[in-house]
Order: C-alpha cells, then structure tokens, then sequence
C-alpha cells in the first residue's frame, strides 16, 4: 500500500512540475524524452546528467581478504534489493553459468521483504549476501578488483552506481534498457534474460573473452560524465 502510494505522489509531482516549473531538469536524454511522451505541455527541458570521479589508483585488497576474495576472481552487485534492480534474474542466469568465481551481492538482505526471501531461496554455494558497505573506500576496491558488475536497474536516468563502477574501469554487465544504453554505451555488455547473462558470464570466464581496457572505460566517465563538465552545465544553465 505505501509504496502504490508514493508512486502516486511522485507521478503527480512530476506532473505539478510540468505546470508551475519555467524550466526542467532532466539527468539523462531518456528521462527527456520520457517527459516529452507524456506531457503535451512542457516547459524547455534541459539535460545535465550527474557525474562521477574515475579511481586513478590501484585500492588496497583489504577490503577482498576481508570477505576471503581474489582479485578478478568474482562477480560484484551493489544495489538495493528491489524488482526493478532485476537481481532474481542476475542471480538465476549466474547460477546457471558454468562459473566457478562467487558472485558478491552488497546490498541490505536483512530486509524482510517477499523478495529478498525469493532471493535467498536461490540456493547456490557461489552466491553471498555481505549486506550493506557504506565506506566508500572499501566499496571502490571492491569494484576495481571483480571480474565484472552487475548492473540490473531498469528505471531512472543517469545511475550513480553505474557511473562509479565504469569510474573504477568495470566490465560491466547491464540490463537492457534506454537508460544505461545511453550511460555505458559500447563500454557494457548488456543483458534482457537470465540466459543471456548466462552467455555472457561463461564467455567472460572462457579463455578467449575480449573487454575494454580499464582505461578505455574510465574515459567514458572522464569524456562524458567528470563533474567539471557537469559544473559548467549547470553554471551556463543559470548564467542564461
């Protein structure tokens, strides 16, 4: 009930927004043109997505012998656990790859939730919840060093979280849609079924898989996404 509830709140705030606001700010050209498909009536509509800072140095490995982890040797997901982050499907295409690497879920599993218990019935061995990390320090070496993230939200515009895993130069896996699409680009693999992660998690783990560099993908964020850039935006925003 609660959250059919703010659901409602956030749709007719978005729609008292298209009326009272003499400008709108949208973080990504998808959540523009979302706007523009649903509102005949719009005030000019600017894009400034949000931004992230590449990490230029190698972190520590506390933060793996702290959860007994080798670097590339495991899957990262930093989320929160909820439908639309598509983790079910995350870890039921990753229990059915041939992987031998553990798949990291950092997010708050103690919720009691109908989901989260769904979640934790997908009984595998290769699976482990270690719940909430905060620490940004211990978050960036855990990212840096996994084989490759998991990035299964499916609503919103430019993601935070995905920034910070294409700052750390990830290979990242996501879930197909225009949102991070137009984040990542060429820089993700990109998933719509829990057998295409499959796919992409034995190729991953084969002899033979080919991914970006780490700097290659660190210059999507440094090009597209550095917060100089995102400064300046807003400045000439409120400069005209």
């Amino acid at each position: 009930v609660y959250k059919r509830q703010a659901k409602l709140w956030l749709r007719l705030m978005e729609r008292a927004s298209t009326w009272t606001a003499n400008r709108l700010i949208a973080d990504a050209e998808g959540i523009s043109e979302h706007l523009r498909s649903r509102y005949a009536r719009l005030p000019e509509v600017t894009v400034v997505p949000y931004g992230a800072y590449c990490v230029e140095k190698e972190p520590d490995l506390h933060a793996l012998e702290e959860f007994d982890l080798m670097t590339g040797g495991y899957y990262l997901v930093v989320c929160r656990l909820e439908p639309e982050n598509h983790i079910h499907e995350i870890l039921e295409g990753f229990i059915a790859s041939n992987s031998e690497c553990p798949l990291v879920i950092v997010g708050d599993s103690s919720v009691p939730t109908k989901y989260v218990h769904e979640l934790k019935q997908l009984d595998d061995q290769r699976i482990r919840f270690i719940g909430t990390i905060y620490d940004r320090a211990r978050l960036e070496s855990l990212r840096w060093h996994c084989r490759a993230y998991f990035h299964g939200h499916s609503v919103g515009g430019t993601n935070p979280s995905l920034l910070e895993a294409l700052g750390c130069g990830n290979h990242v896996i996501a879930h197909e849609n225009v949102f991070n699409r137009e984040v990542a680009g060429d820089c993700a693999d990109y998933f719509a079924s829990p057998a295409e992660i499959t796919q992409l998690v034995n190729r991953l783990d084969g002899p033979e898989a080919l991914v970006k560099s780490r700097s290659e993908i660190q210059n999507r964020v440094r090009e597209d996404y550095n917060w100089e850039k995102v400064t300046r935006s807003y400045l000439e925003l409120l400069g005209s």
